[in-house]
């Protein structure tokens, strides 16, 4: 039979096992919230820092979403705590974190969906590349999706588009199938003026008239690694002229280190090699960036951009076009924002944005096909009549 002092002995275990425990659980607690701090003020500031020096922190900015999921309910439970324990440090830091993740996703939670006119114009942004089994199979899984939504205008990206001038424009045959087959069996036409004998890597095809195509940025016919980043159309709806900018940013490349025979995660000669592709990459969409939003500050109508932006909104390349912009997901959007990957999408790069002196009445993200990796970005837009819009 146990005596008092095997009690008190064994009382005095279990409460140093429990202030252990205790300890351990205070400890993993403050660990973890530490390490999610750390990645969400990374990724919240990529937003801002320049990419030049800080093309490391793009891969936080990917993450921000759901790092912010996991540290908003941690955050709150420590706001509490502190507001127990009297501790104002502690309860100013979670009200910190908190405002600056209602502030970043508040927009899009909130969003405020319009209703549709018969005048309101439509735009749908799709990034469509070429790859399929066939040339039949992906371009009637491709017109299958435009005739769903009926947009007044299309936005491609990856979907090139050879053109020449003789008795008019025509796409020629090596023209990829998917567009081929729309301009060949839709209403659907290239603007009236474009650059002859040029492929178009960012065509934009409409149901109506428009006046110009030309290309933004650096391009080269024959260098495939340098590509217009962006086109440039110019047309009037409604009375109102515009300019719609298709944009499609610089990506690194698809092959990714892991998926490489004899790959070792803690290989330098592994990593560094990608790593310095995923800088360059990031300083050329950078670049791109910079270049576009240079020619948009020139305009004097209201503009339009649609694209993939190899960028989620969290990112600088993002944030610089779209400065004073309004994203048609977050102002009106319904549904999750996400566009790539398709079958699971988990992120939004592709975007469709307008200035304010458009109504953005309606944004969704649309059904997609095996062929591509991206999604399509439906847009409703409501254009005031030209003695109400402002001048830029």
């Amino acid at each position: 039979m146990p005596t008092e002092v095997d009690i008190r002995r064994a009382s005095t275990l279990g409460a140093a096992v429990e202030f252990a425990l205790r300890a351990v659980r205070r400890g993993a607690f403050l660990l973890v919230t530490i390490v999610l701090l750390g990645l969400f003020l990374l990724g919240y500031a990529t937003a801002y820092l320049p990419p030049s020096h800080f093309w490391w922190t793009s891969p936080f900015a990917v993450l921000l979403p759901y790092v912010s999921i996991l540290l908003a309910p941690l955050a709150f439970v420590r706001m509490v705590a502190a507001i127990r324990g009297r501790e104002l440090v502690g309860f100013m830091l979670s009200i910190a974190v908190l405002v600056m993740i209602a502030g970043r996703f508040g927009p899009v939670l909130f969003s405020d969906p319009k209703t549709a006119h018969e005048d309101d114009l439509t735009i749908t942004s799709f990034n469509a590349p070429t790859h399929g089994p066939s040339r039949a199979k992906l371009a009637n899984a491709f017109v299958s999706v435009v005739d769903a939504v009926e947009p007044d205008m299309l936005a491609l990206q990856e979907t090139n588009a050879y053109v020449r001038t003789e008795n008019g424009p025509l796409f020629e045959r090596r023209t990829a199938p998917h567009l081929y087959e729309l301009v060949q069996n839709r209403p659907f036409r290239l603007p009236d003026s474009f650059p002859p004998g040029h492929r178009i890597p960012q065509p934009v095809v409409s149901r109506f008239r428009t006046d110009s195509l030309t290309l933004v940025g650096e391009h080269d016919p024959i260098d495939r690694t340098r590509i217009a980043p962006a086109s440039r159309v110019t047309f009037t709806w409604k009375g109102q002229p515009l300019v719609l900018y298709n944009l499609h940013l610089y990506t690194v490349s698809k092959r990714k280190p892991w998926r490489e025979s004899g790959f070792q995660w803690l290989s330098p000669g592994t990593w560094g090699p990608y790593l310095a592709a995923y800088r360059e990459a990031t300083l050329r969409r950078a670049e791109e960036a910079r270049a576009i939003r240079s020619e948009m500050e020139k305009e004097t109508v209201p503009v339009i951009v649609a694209g993939d932006f190899n960028s989620t909104v969290h990112h600088w390349e993002y944030r610089h076009i779209a400065r004073g912009m309004q994203n048609v997901m977050h102002d009106a959007g319904t549904g999750w924002p996400a566009t790539y990957p398709s079958r699971s999408p988990l992120v939004g790069i592709d975007h469709v944005l307008a200035d304010p002196e458009i109504v953005v009445v309606s944004g969704t993200v649309g059904e997609s096909y095996p062929y591509t990796d991206h999604r399509p970005v439906h847009a409703r837009l409501r254009v005031r009549p030209i003695e109400d819009a402002t001048t830029r």
